[in-house]
């Protein structure tokens, strides 16, 4: 089993779901430009909120993520959540969130068009 799904973990005294690629999508479906670069037309968004959003998404019960992901009302889930954050807890989040990104990096891949081909050379979908 990868180091992503190994067990829940606790962080700031939250305990968290691991990374999955159910979190990648919800962080494309908030928009969360720190986790998924910045889309075009991405609104402006603080640093810390999206730092929070991610934390709440992996401490929410799931079953409440989703359906504020649907509903989208997960902005208004994570200023509530974020009440209960204090400010001493943000490092620790944050060393959190960069050991995902290193574990995320080294896995990670480009798919990228092969030289000399084009959408023709393409197999039907």
């Amino acid at each position: 089993m990868s180091d992503f799904n190994d067990h829940p973990e606790t962080v700031a005294g939250f305990i968290v779901r691991p990374f999955t690629l159910g979190s990648k999508i919800a962080c494309e479906t908030m928009e969360l430009p720190l986790f998924v670069g910045a889309q075009e037309g991405a609104k402006d968004m603080a640093v810390d909120f999206q730092v929070i959003a991610f934390l709440w998404m992996h401490h929410a019960p799931l079953k409440d993520v989703q359906a504020a992901l649907q509903t989208g009302t997960w902005k208004q889930r994570v200023e509530s959540f974020a009440f209960g954050i204090d400010f001493e807890c943000m490092p620790e989040i944050v060393r959190w969130i960069k050991t995902i990104s290193d574990r995320t990096a080294k896995v990670s891949f480009d798919v990228v068009q092969r030289p000399n081909s084009s959408d023709s050379d393409a197999p039907p979908n």
